[in-house]
Protein backbone atom coordinates (compact mmCIF):
# COMPACT_ATOMS: atom_id res chain seq x y z
CA UNK A 1 0.00 0.00 0.00
CA UNK A 2 1.68 3.60 -0.77
CA UNK A 3 2.43 6.36 2.27
CA UNK A 4 0.41 9.02 2.26
CA UNK A 5 2.69 12.34 2.41
CA UNK A 6 1.72 15.74 2.86
CA UNK A 7 2.97 18.38 0.13
CA UNK A 8 5.78 20.36 1.06
CA UNK A 9 3.72 23.65 2.11
CA UNK A 10 1.40 21.78 4.61
CA UNK A 11 5.03 20.36 6.21
CA UNK A 12 6.02 23.78 6.35
CA UNK A 13 2.97 25.23 8.18
CA UNK A 14 3.06 22.33 10.26
CA UNK A 15 6.62 22.98 11.28
CA UNK A 16 5.99 26.82 11.73
CA UNK A 17 3.19 25.97 14.20
CA UNK A 18 5.62 23.75 16.24
CA UNK A 19 8.23 26.48 16.41
CA UNK A 20 6.01 29.05 17.40
CA UNK A 21 4.24 26.97 20.09
CA UNK A 22 8.03 25.91 21.30
CA UNK A 23 8.30 29.48 21.24
CA UNK A 24 5.41 30.03 23.38
CA UNK A 25 6.44 26.90 25.61
CA UNK A 26 9.67 28.88 26.27
CA UNK A 27 8.74 31.81 26.99
CA UNK A 28 6.48 30.21 29.77
CA UNK A 29 9.08 28.38 31.26
CA UNK A 30 11.41 31.52 31.50
CA UNK A 31 8.35 33.60 32.87
CA UNK A 32 8.25 30.57 35.55
CA UNK A 33 11.86 30.63 35.80
CA UNK A 34 11.60 34.35 36.58
CA UNK A 35 9.16 33.74 39.09
CA UNK A 36 10.61 30.91 41.23
CA UNK A 37 13.80 33.03 41.01
CA UNK A 38 11.96 36.26 42.97
CA UNK A 39 9.95 33.36 45.20
CA UNK A 40 12.91 31.79 46.34
CA UNK A 41 14.15 35.46 46.91
CA UNK A 42 11.50 36.18 49.23
CA UNK A 43 11.52 33.11 50.80
CA UNK A 44 15.29 33.63 52.33
CA UNK A 45 14.34 37.26 52.85
CA UNK A 46 11.29 35.98 54.95
CA UNK A 47 13.81 33.33 56.48
CA UNK A 48 15.81 35.63 57.56
CA UNK A 49 13.23 38.21 59.08
CA UNK A 50 11.71 35.48 60.72
CA UNK A 51 15.56 34.64 62.02
CA UNK A 52 15.99 38.49 63.24
CA UNK A 53 12.48 38.66 64.39
CA UNK A 54 12.90 35.30 66.58
CA UNK A 55 16.07 36.78 67.90
CA UNK A 56 14.81 40.33 68.56
CA UNK A 57 12.19 37.96 70.64
CA UNK A 58 14.72 36.43 72.20
CA UNK A 59 16.50 39.34 73.45
CA UNK A 60 13.08 40.84 74.29
CA UNK A 61 12.21 38.03 76.56
CA UNK A 62 15.82 37.79 78.41
CA UNK A 63 15.55 41.41 79.19
CA UNK A 64 11.84 40.83 80.37
CA UNK A 65 12.81 38.46 82.69
CA UNK A 66 15.77 39.52 83.98
CA UNK A 67 13.43 42.82 85.11
CA UNK A 68 10.91 40.67 86.45
CA UNK A 69 13.86 38.65 88.85
CA UNK A 70 14.92 42.19 89.82
CA UNK A 71 11.04 43.81 90.25
CA UNK A 72 10.23 40.56 92.57
CA UNK A 73 13.79 41.30 94.49
CA UNK A 74 12.75 44.43 94.45
CA UNK A 75 9.70 43.85 96.27
CA UNK A 76 11.01 41.27 98.69
CA UNK A 77 13.22 43.76 99.84
CA UNK A 78 10.76 46.50 100.35
CA UNK A 79 8.56 44.17 102.51
CA UNK A 80 11.64 43.18 104.47
CA UNK A 81 12.15 46.88 105.03
CA UNK A 82 8.67 47.17 105.87
CA UNK A 83 8.43 44.37 107.99
CA UNK A 84 11.80 45.56 109.87
CA UNK A 85 10.38 49.01 110.26
CA UNK A 86 7.34 48.30 111.69
CA UNK A 87 9.32 46.07 114.42
CA UNK A 88 11.46 48.98 114.79
CA UNK A 89 8.88 51.61 115.42
CA UNK A 90 6.99 49.19 118.25
CA UNK A 91 10.62 48.92 119.74
CA UNK A 92 11.37 53.22 119.77
CA UNK A 93 7.60 53.79 120.25
CA UNK A 94 8.38 52.92 123.57
CA UNK A 95 11.70 54.69 124.09
CA UNK A 96 10.93 57.33 122.31
CA UNK A 97 8.10 58.33 125.29
CA UNK A 98 10.28 58.03 127.64
CA UNK A 99 12.98 60.20 126.03
CA UNK A 100 10.36 62.83 125.56
CA UNK A 101 9.03 62.41 129.14
CA UNK A 102 12.50 63.08 130.47
CA UNK A 103 12.42 66.23 128.39
CA UNK A 104 9.55 67.56 129.52
CA UNK A 105 10.32 66.71 133.42
CA UNK A 106 13.70 68.52 132.72
CA UNK A 107 11.42 71.84 131.51
CA UNK A 108 8.80 71.46 134.50
CA UNK A 109 11.57 72.10 136.55
CA UNK A 110 13.82 74.80 134.95
CA UNK A 111 14.04 77.79 136.61
CA UNK A 112 15.49 81.08 136.05
CA UNK A 113 17.89 82.80 138.29
CA UNK A 114 15.34 84.51 140.43
CA UNK A 115 13.50 81.23 140.86
CA UNK A 116 10.99 81.53 138.27
CA UNK A 117 10.13 78.34 136.48
CA UNK A 118 9.74 78.08 132.66
CA UNK A 119 6.77 76.40 132.86
CA UNK A 120 4.15 78.05 135.31
CA UNK A 121 0.63 77.70 133.64
CA UNK A 122 -1.62 75.15 131.96
CA UNK A 123 -1.60 76.64 128.77
CA UNK A 124 2.33 76.50 128.12
CA UNK A 125 1.75 72.97 127.49
CA UNK A 126 1.15 74.14 124.07
CA UNK A 127 4.24 74.85 123.33
CA UNK A 128 5.26 70.66 124.19
CA UNK A 129 2.42 69.97 122.06
CA UNK A 130 3.79 72.11 119.19
CA UNK A 131 7.20 70.57 119.19
CA UNK A 132 5.98 66.84 119.37
CA UNK A 133 3.77 67.42 116.35
CA UNK A 134 6.12 68.99 114.34
CA UNK A 135 9.07 67.09 114.93
CA UNK A 136 8.06 63.79 116.19
CA UNK A 137 4.81 63.12 114.53
CA UNK A 138 2.64 63.05 117.51
CA UNK A 139 -1.04 62.99 116.03
CA UNK A 140 -2.47 66.66 115.71
CA UNK A 141 -5.71 65.72 117.67
CA UNK A 142 -5.69 67.83 121.02
CA UNK A 143 -7.77 65.38 122.31
CA UNK A 144 -5.81 62.46 121.75
CA UNK A 145 -2.66 64.00 122.43
CA UNK A 146 -3.92 65.31 125.92
CA UNK A 147 -5.19 61.36 126.37
CA UNK A 148 -1.60 60.01 125.56
CA UNK A 149 0.35 62.53 127.86
CA UNK A 150 -2.34 61.57 130.71
CA UNK A 151 -1.84 58.07 130.38
CA UNK A 152 1.44 58.56 130.96
CA UNK A 153 1.08 60.56 134.43
CA UNK A 154 1.22 63.99 133.05
CA UNK A 155 -1.83 64.86 134.30
CA UNK A 156 -0.47 64.97 137.74
CA UNK A 157 2.69 66.57 137.05
CA UNK A 158 3.09 69.89 139.08
CA UNK A 159 2.02 71.76 136.28
CA UNK A 160 -0.79 69.22 134.80
CA UNK A 161 -1.83 69.03 131.21
CA UNK A 162 -5.86 69.31 130.42
CA UNK A 163 -7.63 69.78 127.47
CA UNK A 164 -9.96 72.50 128.26
CA UNK A 165 -6.40 74.77 128.71
CA UNK A 166 -5.37 73.80 125.37
CA UNK A 167 -8.57 74.11 123.71
CA UNK A 168 -7.60 77.89 124.97
CA UNK A 169 -5.09 78.87 122.68
CA UNK A 170 -7.20 77.75 119.28
CA UNK A 171 -7.75 80.10 116.99
CA UNK A 172 -3.91 82.16 117.52
CA UNK A 173 -0.64 81.92 115.81
CA UNK A 174 0.31 79.02 117.87
CA UNK A 175 -1.73 76.86 115.97
CA UNK A 176 0.20 77.17 112.78
CA UNK A 177 4.17 75.25 112.76
CA UNK A 178 6.83 76.53 115.33
CA UNK A 179 8.99 77.74 112.54
CA UNK A 180 6.40 80.35 111.36
CA UNK A 181 5.57 81.81 115.24
CA UNK A 182 8.74 84.24 114.78
CA UNK A 183 6.91 85.88 111.54
CA UNK A 184 3.52 85.87 113.30
CA UNK A 185 4.83 87.67 116.54
CA UNK A 186 3.35 90.81 115.24
CA UNK A 187 -0.17 89.49 115.81
CA UNK A 188 0.47 88.52 119.27
CA UNK A 189 -1.15 91.03 121.37
CA UNK A 190 2.20 91.63 123.38
CA UNK A 191 5.46 89.75 123.72
CA UNK A 192 5.53 88.68 127.05
CA UNK A 193 2.69 86.48 126.04
CA UNK A 194 4.28 85.60 122.61
CA UNK A 195 7.62 83.88 124.76
CA UNK A 196 5.46 82.41 127.39
CA UNK A 197 4.50 79.98 124.78
CA UNK A 198 7.49 80.23 122.30
CA UNK A 199 10.34 79.99 124.80
CA UNK A 200 8.83 76.51 126.17
CA UNK A 201 8.76 75.43 122.70
CA UNK A 202 12.35 76.45 121.52
CA UNK A 203 13.64 75.15 124.75
CA UNK A 204 11.68 71.68 124.16
CA UNK A 205 13.26 71.73 120.60
CA UNK A 206 16.92 72.48 121.73
CA UNK A 207 16.36 69.50 124.28
CA UNK A 208 15.12 66.76 121.77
Amino acid sequence: MKKHTAPPAARNIAALYRERDIAKLLQKIALLEEQLTIKTAALKCAEKSNEYLNKIVEEQADEIADWRSRYEEMQLTCEEMQRRFYQLEQVTGDEQDVKVDAMIDELMNLQSNDGTYLIRMGRQWWGIYRILVDDLGYESSLTRFVKRMQARGWDKARIPINLSNMKAIEGTIFEKRFDQWMTLKHKVKSEPYFYRHYDVANMLRTLL
